[in-house]
C-alpha cells in the first residue's frame, strides 16, 4: 500500500489511479484533503506466517518533477510507472514502515542516477493503482 501526502498550496498531482490532480485544483474545488492511499498490482513478495523472509529490495526515482517506485520480485525490477509528478525542484527521500510484526530495518544502501533495469516483459503490469486513490 502506497501513502502520499500532499501540500494544500502546493501543484503535485498524484497519477495512476482516478485521482489525477491534487494541490491547487483541489484548492480551488473547496477539496480540502490531503492525504491518500493506494495498492500497487504487485503480487506480495513476503510469507508472514514465516519466522524470517528474504530482505526487499525497493527504491524510489525522482526525474523531472516525477516520482516512480520501484521493487524487486521474482528477482527482476519492477516499476509502479510515474505515481506523483509536479514534485518541487529539491526532494527529500524518506521511508515510514507501519502495520507489520516483527523486525524492520530500513536503511539506503546506493544512489544512482538512472532508474534500474526493469523486466521488459512484464513490467507494464505493475503500472497505477487499478482501485485508484482512497
Amino acid at each position: 500500500r502506497v501513502f502520499a501526502s500532499l501540500a494544500l498550496d502546493a501543484s503535485q498531482r498524484l497519477r495512476g489511479g482516478d485521482i489525477i490532480g491534487a494541490g491547487e485544483d483541489a484548492a480551488k474545488a473547496g477539496e480540502h484533503r490531503r492525504t491518500f492511499s493506494g495498492s500497487l498490482p504487485w503480487p506480495e513478495i513476503y510469507d508472514p506466517c514465516r519466522r524470517w523472509n528474504e530482505p526487499i529490495s525497493a527504491g524510489i526515482y525522482v526525474h523531472d518533477g516525477q516520482l516512480t517506485l520501484y521493487r524487486v520480485g521474482g528477482g527482476e525490477w519492477h516499476s509502479s510507472g510515474v505515481v506523483m509528478d509536479n514534485l518541487p525542484p529539491r526532494v527529500s527521500p524518506c521511508m515510514f514502515m507501519s502495520s507489520f510484526v516483527g523486525y524492520a530495518h530500513v536503511r539506503f544502501v546506493n544512489l544512482w542516477r538512472s532508474p534500474p533495469e526493469v523486466c521488459p516483459h512484464c513490467d507494464a503490469t505493475g503500472h497505477g493503482f487499478p482501485s485508484g486513490w482512497d
